[in-house]
């Protein structure tokens, strides 16, 4: 199957084993994986995402459950994958498990799409005037 967005891939998104701090690009999973795997490109465009639905100025609680969500989302992608290919290896209590758990973290994120905080004409314009260099 072809990669399209949004679409089941032939790649595996397999989970990395070990996690720990990030590096320089900031704390979390996303810093340590390798930007070219299948699984670096899908975290990213569903983190990315979800942190845009969510307004994009998150706070600390918040980047972790959309962390966590972005993971649980993946790992479903991946038993869904499996049961449509070998439905030899699909577990049904792993995957009700895992779908709870995202159900539930989403329903503390909220699921309803928040508008990105827009400055006023005269903060924007504040702004403006800092940012310029004076002669």
């Amino acid at each position: 199957m072809a990669g399209r967005r949004g679409m089941l891939t032939s790649k595996r998104l397999d989970l990395p084993r070990a996690f720990g701090r990030g590096g320089k690009r900031g704390g979390g999973v996303r810093a340590k994986l390798d930007g070219r795997s299948a699984v670096a490109h899908a975290f990213r465009r569903t983190s990315d995402q979800l942190v845009a639905d969510l307004g994009g100025d998150l706070s600390m609680q918040e980047k972790m459950l959309a962390e966590r969500a972005t993971w649980l989302h993946l790992h479903l992608r991946r038993l869904e994958f499996e049961a449509a290919t070998n439905n030899n290896r699909f577990n049904i209590k792993d995957y009700i498990g895992c779908a709870q758990t995202l159900t539930n973290v989403l329903r503390t994120l909220g699921t309803d799409r928040r508008a990105r905080r827009i400055p006023s004409a005269l903060e924007y314009a504040a702004q403006v005037a800092a940012e310029e260099p004076t002669p």
